[in-house]
């Protein structure tokens, strides 16, 4: 690790405790939102895929709201390190809580305060990569992050297979706030924010009504000014809206569609997490050397390779084992070079004195996408019951309209 960051120890403390948050958030969205939470669902409430999606849909919604003046806040007050913390207790407290509540649409409603917590927390960590990092080693601890985030994955799984064959679903969500807690310890000490022109000293009610001006001001501005940034906005919306909800109904689609066991399911995901944490710091290498827009646009093919077989390999009249455990490698390669090269093409386009409000704008089109994908994913598999496979298709368009938009990022 010295080889890439620093000599010195101390400038390595923030970049291990920021890419130590990654991972609880990881441990998070793969146990909590990526199994615990659907299973729990599905299985112990005999809820539908519209349950879950329109859920999902809902929080990202009003993450989509807030997300924005988030960044802006955190301009106006030159601080990140409070709202981090701020964003961790939330959602301990909300999932640690989901065990004690009986009735399942007031659960439902904690989940969701949770998950809006941990996602306006994105808009501040992914930002802080400006705190912990410069110029000349961005894209490495960028990949370093990411390949530290797959880590967590690693854990959820054992979690889930410790936990879901039981139906032991709520030991598994306090477990998980838990870890969330204990993990993000050394971020809330040890990142220090740099120290950014900040145009008047003003206090966080005044910055939050300040916040609706600068950000309407910066986003319009960016988005007519800048066709890189809304090429790539756009480009963003898309292909997150495939990645994000095929990693939501993952294991659904697995037990449901293809017909393998939970443990099954959670084995491949094992090996596709075992492959993306390699890949993603190699990756963010790549990056470095080649460029985001290179490295982007090989990702998302393989990406949308990897869907399109998906879609119709449950149909096959043979043994398609082989055959999944070679797309779950490709999913672990592709995913993780899809976000490894992401930030880092976001922070190479995006003004320094903007970067709060920039990661906002950035975190806006992911979570609009967040809104669409998981609700389209319910109308398509279970209102209008054309089923998973046809759901999971409908990702190969988004996936196949984001890669369009790539190619015609001109990047300057």
């Amino acid at each position: 690790m010295r080889k890439y960051f620093s000599k010195n120890l101390s400038s390595q403390i923030p970049v291990i405790s920021w890419a130590i948050v990654d991972f609880s958030k990881t441990v998070y969205y793969v146990g909590v939102v990526g199994i615990f939470f659907p299973l729990w669902i599905s299985n112990t409430h005999s809820m539908s895929d519209a349950v879950i999606g329109n859920t999902i849909a809902i929080s990202m919604l009003i993450t989509f709201l807030l997300a924005p003046f988030i960044g802006s806040i955190s301009d106006q007050t030159g601080k990140r390190v409070p709202y981090l913390i701020f964003g961790i207790l939330s959602c301990v407290i909300a999932t640690f809580s989901l065990g004690f509540i009986q009735h399942i649409y007031v659960a439902i409603c904690i989940f969701s305060i949770g998950l809006i917590a941990i996602n306006l927390l994105d808009v501040i960590y992914n930002a802080m990569l400006f705190d912990v990092s410069e110029e000349s080693n961005r894209a490495k601890i960028s990949g370093f992050g990411a390949a530290t985030g797959y880590s967590g994955a690693i854990l959820a799984i054992i979690l889930s297979i410790l936990f879901t064959q039981g139906g032991n679903y709520i030991i598994g969500f306090r477990i998980v706030a838990l870890t969330l807690f204990v993990l993000s310890i050394p971020a809330m000490l040890f990142i220090k924010e740099k120290k950014l022109l900040v145009t008047r000293s003003t206090s966080l009610f005044d910055s939050f009504f300040a916040s609706y001006i600068n950000f309407k001001k910066t986003f319009f501005g960016i988005i007519r000014a800048r066709k890189d940034i809304s090429t790539f906005l756009a480009a963003k919306f898309w292909y997150t809206c495939s990645v994000y909800t095929a990693q939501t109904f993952a294991v659904l689609y697995g037990v449901q569609t293809a017909g393998y066991s939970e443990r099954q399911v959670q084995i491949l995901v094992f090996l596709g997490t075992l492959i993306a944490i390699p890949s993603a710091y190699f990756l963010g290498i790549l990056v470095g050397k080649f460029g985001s827009k290179v490295v982007l646009i090989n990702m998302l093919s393989i990406w949308t390779l990897v869907l399109l077989i998906g879609v119709f390999l449950p149909d096959m009249n043979f043994d398609t084992r082989f055959l999944w455990i070679i797309l779950t490698i490709l999913c672990g390669i592709s995913m993780s070079g899809i976000w490894v090269s992401d930030r880092p093409y976001m922070l190479d386009i995006i003004p320094e004195s903007i970067i709060g409000q920039g990661f906002s704008v950035h975190s806006m089109s992911a979570r609009l996408s967040s809104i669409i994908g998981p609700f389209s994913w319910g109308i398509i598999s279970t209102t209008i019951n054309l089923g998973q496979q046809a759901a999971l298709m409908s990702l190969v368009v988004f996936s196949i309209i984001g890669l369009c938009f790539v190619f015609y990022i001109d990047k300057k």
